[in-house]
């Protein structure tokens, strides 16, 4: 028979513990409760826990800022790209400094002038377009103003100087003699530019009937170019 005043061993307290823990009767069954605790612990980590995702893949949306919902569903639902044509214009710029599409754009319109009284050489265009003058008497009158066009369709720039004689008849004479007007433009005459003037003048001459003759020079180069001659006939009467 066991004593009763015999303290129960280690092992003694244990199997009564476990019996209590098993076979006692709660609301709740302990064991169950455990159970419960462990199903919901496991469905947690599956639910809560995103997939591991392997390699570096980054998903990006076509769109810069807000993108239809149908468009991130399907790219059939995408809006079309915009195709960007690129091409190449081509610029010519001209002798004035202006900016044509075309060379034949670059042609300047030039002035009328008197065709009949005008020289040409070297591409520069002289013409005596006008003479005007006054009569003091039957046989002697004054060259008051002279109308002329410079025309420059070279490729160099020219600065004119006229010299100007009058006569009513040509011979070695008139030819030795200085000129009766030097008009020295000074301004320079682009490529592809002209200038058209009145300048005035106080020639006088003696004789109905007269010849003006213009040298035109080009004081540019060193030293001066004679260019060419133009003359023009008119009667005092």
């Amino acid at each position: 028979m066991p004593d009763p005043f015999q303290k129960p061993s280690l092992i003694a307290k244990a199997g009564s513990f476990l019996k209590v823990l098993f076979l006692a009767k709660f609301p709740m069954n302990l064991l169950a409760m455990v159970a419960v605790v462990g199903i919901s612990l496991f469905f947690y980590n599956f639910a809560v826990m995103p997939p591991a995702v392997a390699g570096n893949a980054v998903l990006e949306s076509p769109f810069i800022g807000d993108a239809p919902s149908a468009c991130i569903e399907s790219c059939n639902e995408c809006p079309p790209k915009k195709e960007v044509e690129r091409f190449e214009v081509e610029k010519f710029q001209c002798a004035d400094g202006r900016v044509e599409e075309s060379l034949n754009d670059c042609r300047i319109e030039f002035p009328d002038f008197e065709k009949r009284y005008s020289s040409t050489a070297n591409d520069i265009t002289l013409s005596i377009d006008g003479i005007s003058f006054e009569k003091d008497s039957e046989d002697r009158g004054v060259i008051t103003r002279i109308d002329y066009t410079i025309i420059n369709e070279g490729e160099s720039p020219v600065v004119p100087k006229l010299a100007i004689k009058v006569y009513p008849e040509w011979s070695s004479k008139v030819k030795k003699a200085d000129p009766n007007k030097v008009i020295d433009l000074q301004s320079v005459i682009s490529p592809q530019g002209f200038a058209q003037r009145q300048d005035r003048a106080r020639i006088a001459f003696t004789g109905n009937r007269q010849t003006v003759r213009i040298d035109l020079i080009n004081v540019l180069p060193e030293p001066d170019a004679d260019v060419l001659t133009v003359t023009r006939e008119f009667d005092l009467s």
